[in-house]
C-alpha cells in the first residue's frame, strides 16, 4: 500500500471511531437476589427486613455482573399500592421503586409494568385442595399467581409470584423482577380471606435482571458527524493529489 493509501485507510478509522455510538452502558448491569418480608392485603404490597423490622428495606441475597460486590447491603424497597397503579399494562409509579445506596451514582429501578396474575379464578373459591391455582378477583386486577402445595406436614401450603418491570437511571437500562415464597400450612383460600380482613405476612425472595439498552443516535447527528468525516476525507485526498 502506498503511503497516501495507508493515510487515508487511518483516517477512515479515525472517522469512524468519531460516529455516535450505538449502545449506552447503564450504570450497572447484571442481575441480583433479595430477601425479606411482605405484608399482603387486597390492594397493598408492603417490604421489611424481617417481621416487625425497618420498613421499605430488603436484603441483596446474591448478584452478578456489576452487582457482585453488593451481596448483603441492605437496599430501598417502596410500597406498592395496586388502587394507584395499573396492573396488567402501562404504569405511571412515580417513586423509585427499589434504591441501592452503595452504588455510585446511586441505582434506582423504576416500574413501568406489573404483570397481571395468569392463574384462573375458578379455583379461587372452590374447597382447598394440592394442585388448584388462582389469581384473584379484585377491582383493577391481581398481580399474584397462587398455588396449593402438599404442606411438609400433610396438610395444604400455598407457593405465591407476583412479577414486575420497569427502568434504569431515566432509561440507559431495563429491569425485570419476580418475587416468590410459600406461605407453610394455609390454602391461598384462606390467605385470600386473611388478606382482605387485615394482611398475610410471609418471608419472600426475589430475583431482578438489568440490561442495558441500545440507543439509536438521533438522524441529524449521525447524519452531520458522517459529513464532517467525509468533509475531512476529501480534504485530505486533494492535498495528497496536488503535493
Amino acid at each position: 500500500m502506498s503511503r497516501s493509501g495507508f493515510s487515508i485507510a487511518v483516517l477512515l478509522a479515525v472517522c469512524v471511531c468519531l460516529l455516535p455510538s450505538q449502545v449506552s452502558a447503564s450504570t450497572i448491569a447484571g442481575g441480583f437476589g433479595t430477601t425479606g418480608y411482605i405484608v399482603v392485603t387486597d390492594t397493598t404490597m408492603t417490604f421489611s427486613l424481617i417481621q416487625g423490622g425497618a420498613a421499605n428495606e430488603a436484603t441483596i441475597s446474591s448478584g452478578t455482573g456489576g452487582y457482585t460486590s453488593y451481596v448483603a447491603d441492605v437496599i430501598g424497597i417502596a410500597p406498592l399500592n395496586i388502587t394507584t397503579e395499573t396492573v396488567g399494562g402501562s404504569t405511571s409509579y412515580s417513586d423509585p421503586f427499589i434504591t441501592i445506596p452503595g452504588t455510585s451514582p446511586v441505582e434506582t429501578l423504576d416500574i413501568t409494568y406489573i404483570a397481571a396474575g395468569v392463574d384462573p379464578s375458578t379455583d379461587c373459591t372452590a374447597p382447598p385442595a394440592v394442585g388448584q391455582t388462582c389469581t384473584p378477583l379484585i377491582p383493577g386486577g391481581s398481580p399474584f399467581n397462587l398455588e396449593n402445595i402438599t404442606d411438609p406436614l400433610g396438610g395444604i401450603s400455598t407457593n405465591f409470584s407476583v412479577a414486575f418491570s420497569g427502568t434504569v437511571a431515566g432509561g440507559s437500562a431495563v429491569w425485570s423482577g419476580t418475587f416468590s415464597g410459600t406461605v407453610n400450612g394455609e390454602s391461598f383460600q384462606t390467605l385470600i380471606a386473611q388478606a382482605g380482613s387485615g394482611g398475610v405476612g410471609t418471608t419472600y425472595s426475589g430475583t431482578f435482571d438489568v440490561t442495558v439498552v441500545p440507543t439509536v443516535p438521533e438522524p441529524g447527528t449521525l447524519l452531520f458527524a458522517g459529513a464532517g468525516a467525509l468533509l475531512i476525507l476529501l480534504g485530505f485526498v486533494r492535498r495528497t493529489k496536488t503535493a
